[in-house]
């Protein structure tokens, strides 16, 4: 009979009961190892197993459960240690001794189930070697594989004789079951032996390592290469690794942050590795290789300059050149600050300055605003905080040699000048080549972009300004203009005119005349050329690529590091961090290598635990090397080898299709010395200021912190301080610290993390008394160490106590890495959101007291105290990030997903997909990027022009799930797709590499690919595509007078958000036209709109069509061009805002359709959401299934939400390595989650709709109350059911905000769930659908588990008699013909109001159910006064 070992699980108490019955009774078992309880055992415990019969996996034969130290001895296992050491001469010690908590086996196969539970410990914890049972003297009961130790001659005056005379002592080696492999240089005559191993495991060393010979690899054997083979006990070569001193280096330098293992080569005496690493521009967390505390995430595009001051830049290029395109590129690259004189010219008339003054008068007098007024204002403008801050970037200005020399007078030098030059033939050709579409608005081009269809071309039309004759005026009035300004930025100077009796340029002028010298820049003495002239006759991202390149090293060149600020000579000094970038990069290309790579392993499956000891003799083949590194592929599972190996972080942007491993020396033999002890100022308190000194704000918190659990010093551990710290050393060096506090684990605190985190799907409270609960508030750890944090948490847990730590994460705070990869993050819950007057809303206060023993409150620390400054009180506007580990986790480590896995889009479905896989408990993604312009859309307050997703994650709980801390964000866009490469160029023309690549950008504003003139970048053109869309318009807003028009275009719902934000942002209602609108569902509400947009003053045009976007010569807006039933209609306005019909963005249908990805109306996906490339996903709006798949509702109808969850599960079948492999499934997916939309409308109206995907409108039943306008309550409701009582759609419409998430919890319920609303309603008791879900009954349905009681009634109701004659009642009337409505009739009198007519037994069941429910969520369902157990008996 064969035995199966595994983890065990609190359902295995009956069992286990069962089989203590069987092997001796309770009473023996309380004997031996005291009073017990399975559960608390395995919640507990270190570990935990249970051995059942292989084939009838009930059937339980055994259970083991190992501890840290010997039961009662929590703080005393050192002395037990010392004890075994001396006595018997056992090399026993912390990090390598388990002892055993309890032991049952079967008596008929007692040593077989004993032997094979203690393999499997040794397998899964390699660094274990001994098993200790202690047992009294007289229980003559004992193990059968363990070996009696002989009593030890303790002598009568022995300190431990008192402890330990009255002990027996088992032991269990592990060299008596997994013996160390014998380690030895390989030779041919291996070759036999290692063949079958390596034929069995070809294909993934094929994979990892590349191809190979092995008895080449044996013979070939050298100075430099080396090769060893493990030998088993029979003396049988059973494994083989590789290793060679050959490693490129410096593409590992350029590909991974190596500054923390001193970029794995010997650094000349005189210099450090962290001195190095400040010098390079790269992050130094400590002098001791890299304290990991704190690290600061970095976005995946880097950049590449690092200047003092912000950039200034002027670009310049012709008409049609591109200019346009390149500046909004520099502004996402660089976030300068965008200026075109058209704007600032208005800016400053509308401000009222003294030169917005002066410019308003000689305006209104029809003349030209002079060079020298406009010059003033612009000098104005440079000098405001944001250009100071963030640079700036002047559009097409000077654009006359008295323009640039009055620049230059007032102080105003640029960095750089950008000239495009495109020649005039190209330009012709671009401007004379486009073509309108007069029906679709379409634009084309005769040479670039010409229509397929022939109908199409046939009525094309060319604009009346894209003629060669116009076109040419226009060039050559650039070319006069740029002729002249280009010597003052070249470094040749030039003569300038005489104006108003001054002379500017290098010729002696008249004594009485000012004279100014040419302009010129130097740099060391050396002049510098200010001009960089760029080829723009060709595609933007190529032209983007030299510009982004000529303003990085101009910036890296010029530095500015002096100032520019004086007319004639001007000094820069050249940046430090420029040139000891240099100096770091030759001081690696001269050093020595200190390192050798493993090129490739393969040990035998059976002895995969013992590959750490090749280790120590790899290291002994290299005597000069202190590290060794080992690569991977990024889509390999992890081995065992690994598990003693450090993770090295890439850098963004790396192409390295590899993961890197890295092993310190050090650290293979620190199990030995290895110990964590409190910290002691004389001893550990020295080595505090060296280890923190380059750690900046995270060293600070750590001495903070250190020096208040100093006031607690005199509390010794068994009495549990409030406050303690810890220090791991290694040979007494320190190298690690941790600092723990019971300030937020009271009795209280622990409830209200209940009640705001999924904490109880992981932590069994009942088994985790509160003073065994603490919150770790810093973990500081070596990288060299970092193979050793589970073991310095291991001991923090022994020696202070506990059982369950926590780690939390205020908002804009980062986590250090080792909380990343080793504890378990907990997600926010979803509570109900609270109204005004509810008293939950003080769930959301977390009390800050101390218990000082179970079930005590303990003493509340008062405000402002010496240690409340450091406790954080979350809301849910701020969030609170929150991860835990339970002794029983500590040996369940996570197991690392290296895949590249690159999501574009931050949108619901990709946030969620994100969340998914973030928070399975038993992974650690460490290659998540996310690409999203403007990065997470975190929300908030203040004006939006956009409509709220109601389904997207607050801004409080993007904090709670800490995106930030465990992915990279790329505030860029998509510009390519090669499938081939498996990358993606973002919009800065940075490369992202990419295993699976996920696509989420969702739909948007379409107008640019469907009216004509709507893409060329005319300027005070907007559309509503997102948050940046949104921002532009927003400050766009600053520049209008009041005499300006603002066109609002489109039929979506952000049409109408449009005209709200415009209003907020301080727009006149008269000043707006709408020229569309939006149905909100329910015409009784579009009347109350209309009504609110009058009452704004907003002009309303329904009907109409936009056909063109009208721009003047400079590229500004002049109006749109529609037609309609009258015929062809201008709307003139100087600002113009699209928010219509949405669809993909051409961007990224530009990529989809340039792979070859499938796309028809919406990208085309599998039900597996996959593409036609097994590597790429995609879900969320822009999605649709195949038309093979019939009657499928559009994916835009669809709760992202739910997607994105879906999407997650495909996508772990993928790259999960404990799954089983992808499965297609075998039918398309049902959704059935609720979208839920919110918008703010004008006149002061809030809006809400909560929909299912499909909803069938004929057979609805509309339920109304309520009304807007006078006499009325001001709130208009819309609840929807279908013919079943399922309530379908919630629509709202009213001058008061309601909490939108509460009513998205109840469409998809039946009524009767929601205190039969529809009976109530229909017996007049309903007067206003907002107050009647704001009952407290309504709280139990708001709760997010109420789903899981909804699953669990609808399980139960399937098997029970009286909800079984229902069923079969109505059954037998659908097969009657009977219709809907009348089988909801009977549905309703069959079962009754509160279920009154249903059976005793149903009645009694669903009840219990439901009470049971509300007794196990009482801690959040504290509405509820619940009846005594014994009172439903």
């Amino acid at each position: 009979m064969s035995v199966l070992i595994r983890r065990s699980e609190t359902e295995d108490q009956k069992g286990l009961t069962a089989l203590i019955s069987k092997s001796g009774g309770p009473s023996a078992y309380r004997k031996r190892f005291g009073s017990y309880n399975f559960a608390q055992l395995i919640e507990s415990g270190f570990i935990s197993l249970t051995a059942s019969h292989s084939e009838q996996r009930k059937r339980l034969l055994g259970y083991l459960t190992l501890n840290d130290s010997p039961r009662g001895y929590a703080h005393g296992s050192e002395k037990w240690l010392e004890f075994f050491q001396e006595a018997y001469e056992v090399d026993t010690h912390s990090s390598n001794t388990l002892w055993v908590d309890f032991l049952v086996a079967d008596e008929e196969m007692a040593a077989e189930i004993l032997q094979t539970m203690l393999t499997t410990v040794y397998d899964a914890l390699p660094s274990i070697d001994y098993i200790v049972m202690n047992l009294d003297a007289d229980d003559e009961k004992a193990a059968l594989t363990f070996d009696t130790l002989p009593a030890a001659n303790l002598g009568d005056d022995s300190e431990a004789a008192s402890d330990f005379s009255n002990m027996v002592f088992k032991l269990h080696t592990r060299e008596s079951v997994i013996p160390t492999l014998s380690i030895r240089a390989a030779c041919v005559e291996d070759h036999d032996d290692l063949v079958p191993i390596f034929d069995q495991q070809s294909e993934v060393l094929s994979s990892n390592y590349g191809d190979f010979f092995l008895a080449e690899m044996i013979a070939a054997q050298d100075k430099g290469n080396k090769a060893l083979v493990g030998l088993n006990k029979e003396d049988r070569a059973c494994g083989l690794m590789a290793v060679s001193n050959d490693v490129e280096l410096s593409m590992l330098q350029t590909c991974f942050h190596l500054e923390s293992y001193d970029y794995l080569c010997k650094l000349p005496e005189d210099e450090t590795y962290d001195q190095l690493a400040m010098e390079g521009g790269g992050k130094v967390e400590d002098d001791l290789k890299g304290l990991d505390i704190e690290e600061e995430k970095e976005e995946v595009v880097e950049k590449v300059v690092v200047a003092k001051e912000p950039p200034r830049i002027i670009i310049a290029g012709a008409p049609a050149s591109g200019k346009g395109t390149q500046c909004e590129m520099l502004v996402e690259k660089y976030d300068v600050v965008h200026l075109s004189t058209g704007d600032m010219l208005r800016t400053a008339v509308a401000a009222e300055t003294d030169v917005g003054k002066e410019a308003k008068e000689v305006m209104e007098s029809g003349n030209l605003v002079p060079d020298e007024l406009i010059t003033k204002i612009i000098v104005d403008r440079l000098a405001q905080p944001d250009c100071q801050s963030k640079g700036w970037l002047l559009d097409g200005f000077p654009r006359t040699r008295a323009q640039a020399d009055f620049l230059a007078e007032n102080g105003i030098v640029p960095h750089i000048f950008l000239l495009l030059n495109v020649p005039d033939e190209d330009i012709v050709a671009r401007v004379t080549g486009r073509r309108l579409d007069p029906e679709t608005g379409k634009i084309y081009h005769v040479t670039f972009n010409p229509p397929e269809d022939e109908e199409v071309a046939s009525r094309l039309t060319q604009r009346a300004d894209d003629t060669e004759e116009k076109c040419r005026v226009r060039l050559s009035t650039y070319h006069e203009n740029v002729g002249a300004i280009v010597p003052c930025y070249n470094g040749s100077g030039g003569v300038v005119e005489e104006k108003s009796g001054v002379t500017f340029g290098g010729e002696e002028g008249k004594e009485e005349e000012k004279k100014v010298e040419d302009l010129v820049v130097e740099v060391d003495g050396e002049k510098v050329n200010l001009l960089r002239e760029i080829d723009g006759a060709r595609g933007k991202g190529e032209v983007f690529v030299d510009v982004a390149l000529a303003v990085d090293e101009m910036m890296a060149a010029v530095g500015s590091g002096g100032e520019l600020s004086s007319f004639g000579v001007v000094s820069i000094e050249t940046m430090t961090p420029i040139a000891t970038k240099i100096d770091l990069d030759e001081t690696l290309a001269e050093a020595e290598s200190n390192c050798f790579a493993i090129t490739l392993f393969c040990l035998d499956e059976g002895s995969g635990s013992r590959s750490i000891d090749f280790l120590p003799h790899a290291f002994r083949a290299f005597p000069d090397k202190d590290y060794c590194i080992l690569t991977v592929p990024s889509s390999a599972s992890e081995t065992p080898l690994l598990s003693s190996f450090n993770p090295v972080r890439s850098k963004s942007g790396s192409t390295f299709s590899h993961c890197l491993y890295v092993l310190h020396k050090d650290a293979l033999f620190a199990h030995q010395y290895l110990k964590v002890e409190r910290f002691v100022e004389a001893s550990h308190g020295p080595a505090i200021p060296r280890l923190v000194r380059s750690m900046g704000e995270g060293g600070g918190k750590i001495r903070d912190l250190i020096n208040m659990s100093k006031q607690e010093d005199d509390v010794p551990l068994d009495e549990n301080p409030n406050i303690i710290s810890f220090a791991a050393t290694v040979g007494g060096n320190v190298i690690g610290l941790v600092v723990a506090h019971r300030k937020t684990t009271g009795v209280e605190d622990i409830n209200w993390l209940r009640s705001n985190y999924h904490a109880e799907d992981f932590i069994a409270y009942d088994r985790h008394r509160a003073r065994n609960q603490a919150t770790v508030s810093a973990f500081a750890i070596s990288p060299t160490y970092a193979g050793y944090a589970r073991y310095v948490v291991r001991e923090v847990m022994r020696l202070f106590d506990k059982t369950v730590l926590y780690y939390e994460t205020k908002p804009g705070e980062s986590v250090p890495s080792i909380i990343n990869s080793q504890f378990v993050p907990i997600k926010p819950r979803k509570r109900a959101q609270p109204f005004e007057g509810q008293e939950d809303v003080a769930m959301w206060k977390r009390s800050v007291k101390v218990a000082d023993g179970e079930g005590e409150e303990g003493k509340e620390e008062e405000k402002g105290g010496e240690d409340s400054g450091n406790l954080f009180e979350p809301t849910p506007d701020t969030g609170m990030g929150l991860h835990f580990i339970t002794k029983r986790l500590l040996t369940e480590p996570k197991i690392n997903c290296n895949s590249k896995i690159v999501v574009v889009g931050g949108s619901t479905a990709g946030i969620t997909f994100i969340e998914t896989l973030l928070f399975t408990p038993y992974l650690n993604f460490t290659n998540i990027s996310l690409v999203s312009p403007g990065g997470l859309n975190v929300g908030g307050g203040g004006n939006t022009m956009l409509v709220g997703d109601e389904d997207y994650p607050s801004a409080g709980r993007i904090v709670g799930l800490g995106l930030q801390n465990k992915i990279r964000i790329a505030d860029a866009s998509l510009l390519e797709l090669d499938r081939e490469a498996k990358a993606i160029v973002l919009s800065d023309e940075s490369i992202l590499p990419y295993d699976v690549l996920i696509l989420t950008t969702g739909r948007s504003d379409a107008s640019q690919k469907k009216i004509g003139g709507a893409g060329d970048g005319a300027d005070g053109v907007f559309f509503m595509s997102g948050s940046e869309g949104q921002k532009a318009a927003l400050a766009a807003v600053e520049f209008l007078t009041e005499d300006d028009k603002v066109c609002v275009y489109g039929n979506a719902l952000e049409a109408l958000t449009s005209v709200t934000g415009l209003l907020g942002a301080g727009v006149k209602g008269s000043q707006i036209i709408l020229v569309g609108g939006s149905d909100l569902g329910d015409a009784g509400m579009n009347d109350a709109l209309l009504a609110g947009m009058d009452s704004e003053g907003v002009e309303v045009v329904a009907g109409l069509k936009a056909v063109e976007v009208l721009s003047d010569v400079e590229l500004c807006v002049e109006g749109l061009k529609c037609v309609g039933a009258e015929g062809e209609v201008v709307v003139e306005c100087r600002m113009l805002v699209f928010a219509d019909t949405h669809d993909c963005s051409p961007a990224v249908f530009s990529c989809c359709n340039g792979s070859g990805l499938v796309y028809d109306g919406a990208l085309v996906v599998t039900k597996a959401f996959k593409t036609v490339d097994s590597s790429i996903y995609s879900g969320g709006t822009m999605t649709k299934f195949s038309r093979v798949f019939k009657r499928q509702p559009k994916h835009s109808r669809y709760c992202s939400k739910e997607t994105g969850t879906y999407l997650a599960e495909c996508v772990l079948m993928n790259v999960d390595p404990l799954s089983g492999g992808e499965l297609e499934p075998a039918e398309c997916p049902v959704f059935s989650a609720p979208r839920s939309i919110s918008a703010k409308l004008p006149g002061g109206l809030y809006y809400a709709r909560v929909s299912l995907p499909v909803i069938n409108l004929t057979t609805c039943t509309s339920m109304i109350t309520g009304g807007l306008g006078e006499g009325t309550i001001n709130r208009y409701c819309v609840l929807k059911t279908d013919p079943r009582g399922v309530v379908v759609e919630f629509i709202y419409l009213g001058n008061e905000e309601i909490q939108v998430g509460n009513f998205s919890c109840i469409v998809g319920l039946q009524e009767a769930y929601l205190n039969s609303c529809v009976g109530v309603y229909n017996k007049g008791g309903v007067e206003d659908w907002v107050e009647f879900f704001r009952g407290d009954w309504s709280t139990a349905v708001f709760h997010d588990r109420f789903p899981m009681l909804h699953a669990s009634l609808k399980a139960l109701l399937k098997t029970d008699e009286g909800a079984f004659d229902v069923a079969n009642m109505l059954t037998r009337g659908l097969e009657e013909g009977k219709d809907d409505e009348t089988l909801n009739s009977l549905r309703a009198n069959a079962v009754g109001a509160g279920g009154t007519m249903l059976m005793p037994s149903t009645k009694k069941m669903v009840e219990a159910n439901g009470i049971e429910f509300l007794r196990k969520n009482k801690i959040v369902l504290n509405r509820f006064k619940l009846p005594e157990r014994n009172t439903l008996e």
